[in-house]
């Protein structure tokens, strides 16, 4: 685990180039390619987890957590890659299950 929230920014942003390469992932992905999944993921820690989970910083829970719940819900949001339909932008098919799993965590 990470001791520190800039620890944690140090780590992901090795995984930034991953991002370019996003639209075959995607296709690697939801012919069930585990690795394609797991740089999806790594790619979508920073750029989608951390923005979303900055959005609930005044809602009690230290950064960490609001991090970890919502990699929580990225996770859930990959393993049902295979339901996102055509035209649906992977941030947008994401986005809900990250916030619902920040906000469950928030809610106990």
């Amino acid at each position: 685990m990470f001791d520190s929230e800039e620890h944690y920014l140090d780590e992901i942003e090795k995984y930034k180039k991953y991002s370019t390469h996003e639209d075959l992932l995607l296709i690697l992905a939801k012919r069930g390619h585990y690795e394609a999944k797991t740089k999806l993921g790594q790619s979508k820690q920073e750029l989608l987890v951390v923005s979303i989970a900055l959005g609930f910083l005044a809602e009690g829970l230290p950064f960490l957590d609001l991090i970890r719940e919502g990699n929580v819900g990225l996770n859930k949001g990959l393993e049902d890659i295979k339901t996102l339909s055509e035209g649906t932008s992977l941030n947008a098919f994401l986005t809900p299950y990250i916030t619902s799993s920040i906000k469950k965590s928030l809610s106990q």
